[in-house]
């Protein structure tokens, strides 16, 4: 009997020794995947949620918010803001009563316009009070598309902010 080491399969033809080599490829893909799932767990695993500069100096603020949330639903002042634009830029008009429907004539109002897609384009203005809870403003070169506006009311010493998202057409 002779010691062949290499092998003859039925037909006499000799068998591959590297039938291995397309199963390293296939394991080492298998690796690189679980170790990539690996990765992709912990990362978000371990994700704390700062996504702001300054985070701990701004949250320091937060319960401040609440608290002012809080009075302001206490309040329970009624605001109805429109904004009708013109070829001369546009008009904002508040209308401002407390709790039982009567008109607060005498706050400050100041509106803040945003962008929220486009930076360098936000502005304030002040509203003039026009008398029965009536406050006006004009307001210039809005572009089309969506602003997000918040209202600073102030009488005596309450204070509230209220927001209202606005689409110019």
């Amino acid at each position: 009997m002779t010691d062949r080491t290499d092998r003859t399969d039925r037909t006499g033809a000799q068998e591959r020794r590297s039938h291995w080599i397309p199963w390293t490829f296939v394991w080492g893909f298998v690796v690189i995947l679980a170790a990539n799932g690996i990765m992709v767990f912990f990362a978000f695993d371990s994700f704390t949620g700062v996504s702001t500069d300054d985070s701990y100096r701004r949250g320091l603020g937060f319960n401040k918010q609440l608290e002012a949330k809080q009075r302001a639903s206490e309040l329970a002042w009624q605001v109805a803001a429109r904004l009708d634009r013109r070829a001369d830029g546009g008009r904002l008009t508040l209308a401002l009563h407390d709790r039982a429907g009567r008109p607060l004539s005498s706050a400050s109002v100041r509106a803040e316009f945003r962008r929220p897609i486009e930076q360098g384009l936000d502005f304030a203005v002040a509203l003039t009070p026009l008398g029965d809870g009536r406050y006006d403003a004009p307001v210039h070169a809005l572009r089309l598309g969506q602003w997000q506006v918040l209202f600073h009311i102030a009488l005596g010493r309450d204070r509230i902010t209220g927001e209202r998202r606005f689409l110019v057409k």
